[in-house]
């Protein structure tokens, strides 16, 4: 653990997450180990954050498995038309009504006006990871396989690129 993040007094987890970002000079890999070996070597901390890490883990532990049975029901629905697929077809019903809307209303507690709400907002959150994946792809071309991003671009270059893909 470095001593330069070490915790003296109770400090709010943004405040250590700016300080392990910035210690690995933005390097969030990094930055993420630094701040974890923090808090597991911190009784009180790790105490603190513990019941809403694990929390989310769990969620996203449920998730993954409802996603992954989600898949393997419909995969399954086009090759079997028996008794079974029509069970399936059941179980993928009930898990798709689950699916939850941003902001986390689950899909079949919601208003068409929600759902229409939720798929605006799906739709702009694709928008954006597409302009990003231009991006990505537009500056993984300029890098190239030998240099690193740092050392092939300046900033000006990496933003002309980031606002070329915005309009591709």
């Amino acid at each position: 653990m470095s001593k330069a993040l070490k915790v003296e007094k109770p400090t709010p987890i943004a405040q250590l997450a700016q300080e392990a970002f910035e210690k690995a000079g933005g390097d969030m890999p990094t930055a993420a180990d630094e701040l974890a070996a923090l808090v597991m070597n911190d009784r009180k901390l790790s105490a603190e954050i513990m019941p809403v890490a694990m929390r989310a883990w769990a969620a996203e532990m449920v998730r993954t498995y409802a996603a992954n049975m989600r898949v393997k029901a419909i995969a399954s629905l086009s090759q079997d038309m028996t008794q079974r697929g029509g069970r399936l077809r059941v179980a993928l019903a009930a898990t798709l009504f689950d699916f939850p809307l941003p902001g986390g209303k689950r899909l079949g507690d919601a208003n068409g006006s929600e759902i229409r709400d939720g798929a605006g907002a799906y739709k702009e959150q694709a928008a954006d990871m597409n302009h990003k994946a231009r991006w990505l792809e537009a500056v993984a071309d300029r890098v190239g396989t030998a240099n690193r991003a740092d050392a092939a671009l300046t900033l000006p270059e990496l933003e002309a690129l980031f606002e070329e893909a915005k309009n591709a």
